[in-house]
């Protein structure tokens, strides 16, 4: 069932819980009366864009659950393939689905779509999934189970496994259990859990005013960096109960430092340090992190030989007095001349032996989608 939001509303309206227990789930009316006295509604929100193809795999994983107390939405941003008629045939057999199209009046995204599924959503708990991602049959029973068991917990992160093209032909999970703190992991672009793998209270997604619709990427970055800023109570646990697809780099890598996404990043990375100011948890190691943020942007603008930008970038660790004069100057020099492989190399080196260990950051972690499976059983 498609809502319409230009019309108003949904082309067929969503059947009562009571009718779908007595008519697709065999229970009793009172069975089903006392089971929701019980349990949580779990609502799962799903953007989708142009993906015809693989939607369905995902929407089936949700439909086999051996959870039954869910609604899934799905919201669509604009595609222009078949999608949405794909994702048409799961509220077709199963009204626990409906279909949503972002209002034309919202910034096209992800972002967007998935805030609003979370303004029609009707569930206590809320889980994100992108279109490809696939649940495992007892992940919502899991979930459930241990929001139920602790109530004072904020959001609760399960492990995620990678895959290719089909759930399970790789032994990769998404990144290395670690006891270290997982804001400065993700400071330090190390980023510990994937978003499918999070389930969150609602109310608490509404303290954080949910997804920043203004990012073109690093989304997921964002509102779990804003979750550990803001003390958000929160408990990991090393059971993999989501896959997820792992992307085409190629084309992952030219959207994500394309001029838009670059300028998107710096907006975002320039409001860290007074987010952690404010909550009290800035400290001169994250300053730090916060230095190599700005490094791996400007570096990012060096490879694409915008000098302008790349200087602009650093020269803001300058104006917040996290680099020397010098180090300004020298990071200049090496975003300048990114592009010639053998000075590049050289100042490296160079650099290496003039900057502190913790000052920069290079890449991505090592171990963010490079993690044996068998890392997690030994821990």
């Amino acid at each position: 069932m498609l809502v319409d939001t230009d019309t108003g509303g949904r082309i067929h309206g969503r059947e009562t819980y009571t009718r779908i227990s007595e008519e697709r789930c065999g229970w009793g009316r009172l069975d089903f009366i006392r089971q929701m006295e019980e349990e949580f509604l779990i609502s799962i929100i799903v953007p989708l864009y142009n993906r015809v193809e693989i939607v369905g795999e995902t929407l089936s994983s949700i439909a086999n659950q051996t959870y039954r107390h869910w609604e899934c939405l799905v919201v669509d941003d604009g595609s222009d393939d078949k999608s949405v008629l794909a994702a048409e045939r799961f509220p077709a057999r199963d009204p626990r689905f409906a279909v949503y199209k972002r209002p034309k009046e919202r910034i096209k995204g992800a972002n967007a779509c998935r805030n609003y599924g979370i303004e029609h959503s009707k569930g206590d708990l809320v889980i994100f999934l992108d279109s490809d991602d696939i649940l495992c049959p007892g992940a919502l029973q899991g979930r459930a189970d241990v929001m139920n068991k602790n109530s004072d917990l904020d959001f609760s992160v399960f492990a995620s496994r990678l895959f290719i093209r089909k759930s399970g032909d790789t032994d990769l999970l998404w990144n290395k259990p670690s006891d270290s703190d997982d804001l400065d992991r993700f400071l330090s672009l190390d980023i510990p859990w994937h978003t499918c793998g999070v389930i969150w209270r609602k109310n608490a997604l509404v303290k954080l005013t949910g997804w920043n619709e203004r990012l073109l990427s690093f989304q997921d970055w964002d509102i779990h960096f804003r979750a550990l800023a803001a003390d958000l109570k929160y408990k990991k646990y090393l059971v993999v109960d989501n896959h997820v697809r792992l992307p085409h780099e190629s084309s992952l890598g030219k959207v994500s430092t394309s001029p838009n996404h670059l300028h998107s990043h710096e907006r975002l990375f320039g409001g860290v340090r007074d987010r952690l100011r404010k909550a009290n948890k800035l400290t001169e190691e994250r300053d730090m992190s916060i230095v190599g943020l700005h490094y791996y942007l400007a570096k990012q603008w060096g490879k694409k030989g915008s000098c302008v930008n790349s200087v602009r970038v650093w020269n803001r660790c300058q104006k917040m007095g996290l680099i020397t004069r010098s180090q300004f100057i020298e990071g200049v020099i090496f975003f300048v001349t990114y592009r010639i492989l053998i000075i590049r190399v050289a100042l490296r080196a160079y650099l290496n032996l003039r900057w502190p260990n913790d000052m920069v950051t290079e890449k991505m972690s090592d171990t963010l989608r490079n993690t044996p499976l068998s890392t997690m059983r030994r821990a």
